[in-house]
C-alpha cells in the first residue's frame, strides 16, 4: 500500500504527466514503466512450477489482443513507429496476468491481497483527488477565474477518467471502515466527486451516474438492508446524480434548453468525426488494422472525407474506434471476448448469496471506466493503464474458473525465452529512439545556449537515427525559417531557404505528418519561382489540412503565377469561403489583386449558391458580404445571436432611430453608440487594448465618416492607417504534443496572414468561423495542377 500511494504521488506531482511523459528524461523512465511488468510476469511464469491464468474467455481475449497488437505492428506501414507503441498492451496484459496469479495462489492469501490491493488503489485516490481539487483551485485563483480541472495529468479528460476509476475505492473504504477514518474516506469522496464535476467532462459525469444508478438498483434489489436504508440510499444517489447535472455546464444547458447547446453541438461534431474518421481507417486496413499508435498518422488522410472536425485534432476519443482503426477485426474481437468476460463475471458476482463489496467497487470502477472510454483513450498512460488492470484482477480475484497450469520448469523457460527473442527487435528500435531523443535534447540545449553548431550537428544525429520520425527535420527546418524571417540580407534568406528546403523535403520520406512540410514547401517554392511545384505542396496541404488558413491563397498565388488565372480565382474564392473575415483582408484591394477581386467575388458567390440548399451558414456569408460591400439594410438569415443584434442595430441606424439594447454588450455596439453620439470615443483602452495609437486611428476614422456615414465607418479599409493592418504567421501550438514530442519549441508557418485591426476586434464573431464548411466541400473544388508554362513572375 506504501508503494502504490508513493506512485500515486509521484503521478499526482509530476504535472502535467500526461504530456511530460513524452519529453526527456521522463522518456527512458516511461520506457522502463512499460518493460518491467513484462519482465516481472515472465520471471514468475519461467520460476514456476504452477501458474493460475485467468478463465478461458478471460485469457482467450488477451491473448488475441497481443497477437493482434505484434502482427498489426509489424506489418504497419508504419511499422517502425508503430512498434514503439506495443507496451502498453503488452505491460498491460503482462501485469494482469502476474497480478491473477499473485492473487489467486490461495484463498486466504488471495483475500488478505485482494484488500491489500483495494487500500492502495484508495491511498492513491485520496491523494489524487486531494492534489487535483487544492491544484484546480490555485489554478484558477492564478488566471483570475474557473478553468477546467486537469491537475494533475495536463488534461480534464485525464483526470476525469482517473477519478471514475478510483472514486469507487473511496466509497468502499467509506463504507468498510469505522469512526475517524470513515469520516476521512467520506471527505476524501466528496472531495474526488468535487474534483471529478471541475472538470466539466460530460464523459465523467453521465459514468459515474450511470454507476450510481446501476449501484442504487442493485442495492435496491439485493442489498440485505431495510427498505429505509434502501430508501435512503437510491434517494441520497438521486440528489446527487441531479447536482452532478447542475454542476456540468454542458449537461445543465441540455435540461434547461431540452438540447445541447451551440458548444456543445460543436464538440459533439468534432467527436463524430473521430469515430467516422476511426470507422474508414478500419474499413481501409480491416483484417490487421493501421498499426497500434498509428491513428495521428493515418488521420490526416482521412480528415477531408469527413463530416465536420478541425485541423489540430488527430485522435479518436474512443477505445473501440482506436482499437478497430489500429488492431482491425483482430482488436475489435479481443474487445468483444474481454467484454464478455467481465459481463458474466458480473452476472456470476450477483448470483452469489453474500454481497461483496470488493469486487462491487471493482465492478464499479471497470463499468463506470468502460463508459468513459466510449468518450476517450487513455491507456497509453501508465496511470490509466495500471489501475484498469489492477481493477480487472480485483474483479476477477476468487472466479473459480480460473485455471491452473502445471509444467516443467524447462518448458516454462523456453517458452519466456521465446517472448523475450519475440521482443528483441522492438527493444533495439526502442532504444534507438530514445538515443535519437537524447540527441534533441542536447541540440535544444545547445541552441538554448547560443551554441548553434553544436545544436544543428546534434539535431541532425536525432534525424539520422530516426528517419521514420518527421519531427527532428521539422523543427530544424521550423528554426531555419524562423531565421531566415529574421534577417534582411537577401544572400542569407537564400542559403537558410535552400536548408530548409532539404529539411522539409527529407522529412517527407518518413510518409506522416507531412502537412507542415507541403504547405512550408509550397511558400518556398514560391519564393524560389517554382509555381507548379508549389501548387502541388497547396493540394497535398490542403488535402491533409483543408481548413488551414492560407493553404487556398497560397494555392491561388502559385496557379496564378503558373498562368491559369481561372484556377487561381477558384483558388482564392476558396480561402474566402473557408475563412469568410478574409473577404475583408487588406491585401484584396492592393494594386496587384484590386482587378481580380471582382472576379473572385463571383466565383465566390457562385460556389456558395451551389453549397445554399443544404449550408445555412452559405447564405448568411452571401448576405453579410453582400452588406459589407453594398450597405442598406441588413436582414441575414438566422445565424448567431449576435449577427441577429448587429442587424437589428444596422437597420435602426438606417432609419436614424435609437440603437436597439440587445448590441450594448458586444464592442461593435459599444463602439457604434459612440460613433453615433459625436463625441469622443470613450474607453479606448478596453475597446482597443490599452493601445494609444490604435485609439488615436479610430478617432481619425470617426471624423473621415461622420454620422450618418455608419457603414463607411464599419467597413471602410485600412485608409492608410499603417496601426490597423496587423501581420502574423501562424504557430503549430499544440503540435508537438500531438506527434508525442511536446519538449520542442512551437513550430512557426512561413505564412504571413494580414488583416484589419478594426475587423478582427469589433467584428470578427459576425463572420462564420474558419471551417465551418465540410472539407470535402472545399477539396472537391480545388482546381487542379497546371500544364501551361510559367507566363509571370511571382507574387
Amino acid at each position: 500500500m506504501v508503494l502504490a500511494a508513493l506512485a500515486g504521488l509521484a503521478v499526482t506531482l509530476a504535472y502535467p504527466s500526461a504530456t511530460r511523459q513524452s519529453t526527456w528524461p521522463w522518456v527512458p523512465l516511461l520506457f522502463l514503466v512499460w518493460v518491467v511488468p513484462i519482465g516481472a510476469c515472465l520471471a514468475a511464469f519461467a520460476k514456476g512450477p504452477i501458474w493460475r491464468r485467468p478463465n478461458s474467455l478471460l485469457t482467450g481475449g488477451l491473448f488475441l489482443l497481443v497477437v493482434a497488437t505484434l502482427i498489426a505492428a509489424t506489418d504497419s506501414p508504419f511499422a517502425r513507429l508503430s512498434l514503439l507503441r506495443i507496451w502498453p498492451t503488452l505491460s498491460g496484459v503482462a501485469l494482469l496476468f502476474w497480478l491473477h496469479d499473485w492473487l489467486n495462489q490461495s484463498a486466504q492469501s488471495g483475500e488478505y491481497r485482494s484488500k491489500l490491493l483495494a487500500q492502495g488503489i484508495a491511498a492513491v485516490g485520496a491523494i489524487l483527488a486531494v492534489v487535483s481539487f487544492i491544484g484546480w483551485r490555485w489554478e484558477g485563483i492564478g488566471q483570475s477565474g474557473i478553468v477546467r480541472n486537469d491537475v494533475p495529468f495536463g488534461h480534464s479528460t485525464y483526470t476525469a477518467g482517473a477519478l471514475v476509476l478510483v472514486l469507487p475505492w473511496l466509497v468502499y473504504e467509506s463504507l468498510k471502515s469505522t469512526r475517524t477514518r470513515r469520516i476521512g474516506w467520506i471527505t476524501a469522496s466528496l472531495v474526488a466527486f468535487a474534483a471529478l464535476l471541475a472538470t466539466s467532462s460530460r464523459g465523467g459525469v453521465l459514468a459515474i451516474g450511470a454507476v450510481g444508478a446501476i449501484g442504487a438498483g442493485l442495492v435496491g434489489f439485493h442489498a440485505p438492508w431495510s427498505r429505509r436504508n434502501k430508501i435512503v440510499v437510491v434517494g441520497l444517489t438521486l440528489a446527487i446524480l441531479c447536482l452532478a447535472v447542475a454542476a456540468n455546464p454542458r449537461l445543465r444547458e441540455m435540461v434547461r434548453i431540452g438540447g445541447w447547446g451551440h458548444s456543445s453541438q460543436e464538440s459533439n461534431a468534432q467527436r463524430n468525426a473521430m469515430i467516422e474518421a476511426g470507422w474508414r481507417m478500419g474499413l481501409d486496413r480491416p483484417m490487421i488494422g493501421w498499426g497500434p499508435g498509428t491513428v495521428p498518422l493515418v488521420y490526416p488522410q482521412e480528415r477531408w472525407r469527413l463530416h465536420g472536425g478541425v485541423d489540430n485534432v488527430l485522435q479518436l476519443h474512443n477505445t473501440p474506434a482506436q482499437l478497430w482503426a489500429g488492431l482491425g477485426l483482430g482488436g475489435a474481437l479481443a474487445l468483444v471476448l474481454l467484454v464478455s468476460a467481465v459481463i458474466c463475471r458480473l452476472f456470476q458476482l450477483l448470483r452469489q448469496s453474500t454481497f461483496q463489496t470488493i469486487h462491487a467497487a471493482a465492478a464499479a470502477s471497470i463499468v463506470g471506466y468502460g463508459l468513459f472510454s466510449l468518450t476517450d483513450h487513455q491507456l497509453d498512460l501508465p496511470a490509466m493503464n495500471a489501475l484498469v488492470v489492477l481493477n480487472l484482477a480485483l474483479l476477477f480475484q476468487g472466479d473459480p474458473a480460473t485455471k491452473t497450469i502445471a509444467a516443467s520448469r524447462t518448458s516454462r523457460r523456453y517458452v519466456a525465452a521465446g517472448t523475450i527473442a519475440v521482443l528483441v527487435a522492438p527493444l533495439v528500435l526502442d532504444v534507438q529512439d530514445l538515443r535519437a531523443r537524447r540527441a534533441y535534447e542536447q541540440a535544444m540545449s545547445a541552441f538554448e545556449t547560443g551554441r548553434s553548431i553544436d545544436g544543428s550537428v546534434a539535431l541532425e544525429k536525432a534525424a539520422q537515427l530516426a528517419p521514420y520520425d518527421p519531427y527532428y527535420r521539422q523543427q530544424f527546418a521550423g528554426r531555419l525559417l524562423d531565421e531566415r524571417f529574421q534577417t534582411a540580407d537577401p544572400a542569407k534568406q537564400r542559403a537558410l531557404a535552400r536548408a530548409a528546403t532539404a529539411q522539409l523535403e527529407q522529412s517527407l520520406e518518413a510518409g506522416c505528418f507531412q502537412e507542415f512540410a507541403h504547405f512550408n514547401l509550397g511558400w518556398l517554392a514560391l519564393n524560389d519561382a517554382k509555381p507548379t511545384r508549389a501548387a502541388k505542396h497547396f493540394l497535398a496541404a490542403a488535402k491533409e489540412a483543408p481548413h488551414r488558413g492560407g493553404v487556398y491563397f497560397g494555392l491561388g498565388l502559385a496557379l496564378r503565377s503558373a498562368g491559369d488565372e481561372s484556377g487561381a480565382v477558384r483558388a482564392f474564392a476558396l480561402e474566402w469561403i473557408d475563412d469568410p473575415i478574409t473577404y475583408t483582408a487588406p491585401l484584396w484591394a492592393w494594386p496587384d489583386f484590386a482587378p481580380l477581386r471582382p472576379k473572385i467575388e463571383q466565383e465566390a458567390d457562385r460556389l456558395l449558391a451551389e453549397l445554399a440548399p443544404t449550408e445555412p451558414t452559405a447564405v448568411y456569408t452571401q448576405q453579410l458580404w453582400s452588406w459589407w460591400k453594398n450597405g442598406g439594410a441588413f436582414s441575414p438569415e438566422k445565424f448567431s445571436p449576435e449577427s441577429a443584434a448587429f442587424a437589428a442595430t444596422v437597420n435602426a441606424l438606417l432609419r436614424s432611430r435609437e440603437m436597439p439594447a440587445a448590441g450594448e454588450k458586444y464592442s461593435w455596439g459599444t463602439l457604434m453608440h459612440a460613433w453615433k453620439q459625436m463625441g469622443d470615443i470613450p474607453n479606448i483602452a478596453s475597446l482597443g487594448g490599452a493601445d494609444a495609437d490604435f485609439g488615436a486611428a479610430l478617432l481619425r476614422r470617426k471624423e473621415r465618416h461622420p454620422f450618418p456615414d455608419w457603414h463607411g465607418f464599419f467597413t471602410a479599409g485600412l485608409e492608410n492607417e499603417p496601426t490597423l493592418l496587423v501581420s502574423s504567421r501562424s504557430r503549430r501550438l499544440g503540435y508537438g504534443v500531438l506527434a508525442l514530442h511536446p519538449d520542442g519549441p512551437i513550430l512557426t508557418d512561413l505564412y504571413v496572414r494580414q488583416e484589419n485591426r478594426f475587423v478582427s476586434t469589433f467584428a470578427s464573431a459576425l463572420f462564420p468561423a474558419k471551417g465551418w464548411l465540410l472539407a470535402r466541400e472545399l477539396v472537391n473544388r480545388l482546381p487542379g495542377i497546371p500544364t501551361a508554362q510559367p507566363q509571370r513572375s511571382p507574387e
